[in-house]
């Protein structure tokens, strides 16, 4: 009868391979023998270090989308705040202060679009600008540590606003379109560079195999 040890393994067998505390300790200290050769695991030298001036880069495009999140969540507090007011009645009186004839086609328009606007309405626009907020700040986050998912995110992001941005501008030209085209623009670009610079450095960093 072959007698097994307290892994279940025969005796013999422990001349031949190594114990699990032996693996373990080989796995800790990051490398894998493999005959006369080694290959490093130590996930420190296979990551790609940004330069401080992308790092900076990088936080700074996080604060704007952190800023983008703050705005997001104090308009749906503001709009949560008419949610139990008659939103008819409150444009029908912003209206006569500011001296526009209530019989005007305009004003009749406001004042009907603004009566259809029900408590249910305004509770889902503010769901809405929370779960940008959400969005923003989680970008912001990824940012702010340079990781590869958030600027990904932010090139996909920015790409799409871009076309709705150059549309709203050129149907109606104005300092604030032009101002979020061209925030856009810069931000997609030094992204796509941060990005090129990376993939750039990645062949330079990877760790080489290294003769035991």
């Amino acid at each position: 009868m072959i007698r097994r040890d307290y892994f279940g393994l025969p005796e013999f067998s422990r001349h031949f391979l190594p114990s699990p505390f032996t693996l373990n300790s080989i796995f800790q200290q990051g490398t894998i023998l493999l005959g006369r050769r080694s290959i490093s695991l130590n996930t420190e030298t296979l990551q790609v270090e940004k330069p401080k001036s992308h790092l900076q880069g990088l936080r700074a495009v996080a604060v704007l989308e952190i800023a983008k999140g703050g705005a997001a969540v104090a308009f749906g507090i503001w709009l949560l705040s008419f949610r139990d007011k008659d939103i008819g009645d409150m444009m029908a009186n912003l209206l006569d202060r500011m001296h526009i004839d209530p019989a005007h086609e305009f004003a009749i328009r406001l004042v009907s679009m603004a009566d259809k606007i029900t408590p249910e309405k305004v509770e889902i626009a503010a769901l809405i600008a929370v779960l940008y907020a959400i969005v923003r700040f989680t970008e912001g986050y990824g940012l702010w540590n340079a990781r590869a998912w958030a600027e990904y995110f932010a090139l996909i992001s920015g790409a799409a606003y871009l076309p709705w941005e150059t549309w709203e501008f050129l149907r109606k030209p104005n300092w604030f379109h032009a101002t979020l085209i061209v925030i856009n623009i810069i931000v997609i670009l030094y992204i796509a560079y941060v990005r090129f610079q990376v993939h750039r450095e990645e062949p330079r960093r990877a760790p080489p195999l290294s003769a035991s």
